[in-house]
């Protein structure tokens, strides 16, 4: 039986060829064909799982080795299955359409071995590395650990893969136009995928909630003193001829401190994970906002921060923070700045970001704060678009900003809340200027 199984350099040779007709055929395929590449495309996918290489390289890049230092006369680390996919892919040039299509085919397979591959390395050391012995509380920070190592392999992937999709996104000529679509469905999976694997660590821990914040408020007031009077009853009864109920008391507070110090410990790692994960997309888009030719950036605007939105609505404060520091840092006209700043706010509102209405500053009758007079004087150094520059946008000449600005007062509706009296006074005032 074993004479009859390809030997791995035979489909190593297969799912190279594969490889090369599928990406060749998938710029301009005919229809039936086009139905069968993504299928193809897995296939190959499959077959390169079972190829094993035993050269230097155990990360997603070349590059990102940094203390992972292998040490002299110790055998290399294999690399992983999927390494070779990537490299090729990555080498695509960013404006062709099948490099999209095939990289959304094999991110999945890339997160769900990179977690195998963590989970089989640390399950010896997992149950030693926790500071309770509470079998429930080291299962919850097992599925935890498993959803943030998730995370970090989604983002190292959209920290290599978003330059090319920002290059597809913003070309210009004619026959490129047809990669932008795929880059941002690209966007789109990764951004998806980073939600979902922190919305998976908080929910794993105890008390914890998609949102946050539940996890560490519930634990904290269980760790002042919150027991359950039947467990205390028992531990004194066992510990009376040691050192008392007091001493019952005591260890049953510190068991209970102890893990309100991990859940703290872990919410803040998911925490730190959403924010960078946010960082990384947030600034580079935020650049092509504010430092590309405007045309590139409109194209842009449509295709990925669109979608970045979609996936991640509330991330709208964060690109507003990082549009106010780019703004101090370079030589961005106040035009410029007021066209980012309300094409921000009307995604967030458009795809139905919480709090959407504090997107807008307002100021009180006849006294303006210092931030409104810096928004008004030079647009610079507020995170936030005030209404005396979401009024300027309705009356604006420029046509795209204009109906642009018109639209942040209109998508509000999307938010389920009606828009406020001032926004309305504004789009009203603003409407013989159409």
């Amino acid at each position: 039986m074993r004479g009859l199984l390809p030997k791995a350099s035979v489909v190593a040779a297969l799912v190279k060829d594969t490889l090369e007709l599928t990406l060749r055929f998938w710029e301009q395929p005919a229809k039936p064909l086009a139905r069968v590449l993504p299928t193809v495309f897995t296939r190959v996918v499959e077959l390169s799982a079972f190829t094993t290489t035993t050269t230097t390289g155990t990360s997603l890049h070349d590059h990102n080795t940094e203390g992972e230092e292998v040490s002299k006369g110790t055998e290399p680390p294999p690399i992983p299955w999927w390494s070779p996919l990537l490299r090729r892919l990555r080498d695509q040039p960013p404006t062709r359409k099948g490099k999209y299509a095939a990289l959304a085919v094999l991110v999945p397979h890339i997160v769900k071995a990179s977690v195998a591959s963590a989970a089989l390395t640390t399950s010896g050391s997992s149950s030693s590395s926790t500071c309770t012995s509470d079998d429930a509380m080291s299962k919850a920070l097992g599925v935890h650990a498993q959803a943030l190592t998730a995370s970090q392999v989604v983002r190292d992937l959209l920290e290599e893969l978003l330059p090319s999709a920002l290059v597809a996104a913003t070309a210009l000529r004619a026959g490129e136009a047809n990669a932008t679509a795929g880059a941002a469905q690209l966007l789109s999976l990764l951004l998806h995928s980073l939600k979902q694997h922190h919305r998976e660590a908080r929910v794993a821990l105890p008390g914890g909630s998609a949102n946050g914040g539940n996890a560490s408020g519930t634990s904290s007031r269980r760790g002042r003193g919150g027991k359950n009077p039947r467990a205390t009853a028992t531990t004194q009864a066992n510990n009376t001829h040691a050192s008392g109920a007091g001493a019952a008391h005591n260890n049953g507070k510190d068991k209970e401190d102890a893990n309100s110090a991990l859940i703290k410990e872990a919410t803040l790692a998911v925490d730190v994970a959403e924010a960078t994960g946010r960082g990384i997309w947030a600034q580079q888009l935020c650049q092509l906002l504010l430092l590309s030719p405007q045309a590139m950036a409109a194209r842009g605007v449509e295709h990925l921060l669109g979608e970045a939105l979609t996936a991640d609505p509330d991330a709208a404060p964060t690109l507003l923070a990082e549009i106010a520091r780019l703004s101090l840092a370079s030589n961005v006209s106040s035009e410029r700045l007021l066209w980012a700043r309300v094409h921000v706010v009307r995604l967030a509102r458009l795809n139905g970001a919480r709090n959407a209405h504090s997107l807008i500053v307002y100021e009180s009758e006849g006294a303006a704060s210092k931030s409104d007079k810096a928004e008004d004087e030079e647009g610079r150094g507020t995170e936030g678009l005030s209404l005396n520059a979401l009024a300027s946008g309705m009356m604006h000449f420029s046509s795209d900003l204009r109906l642009s600005a018109l639209e942040v007062v209109a998508a509000a509706t999307k938010t389920k809340s009606f828009p406020p009296q001032h926004e309305l006074d504004a789009f009203m005032h603003a409407l013989p200027y159409r």
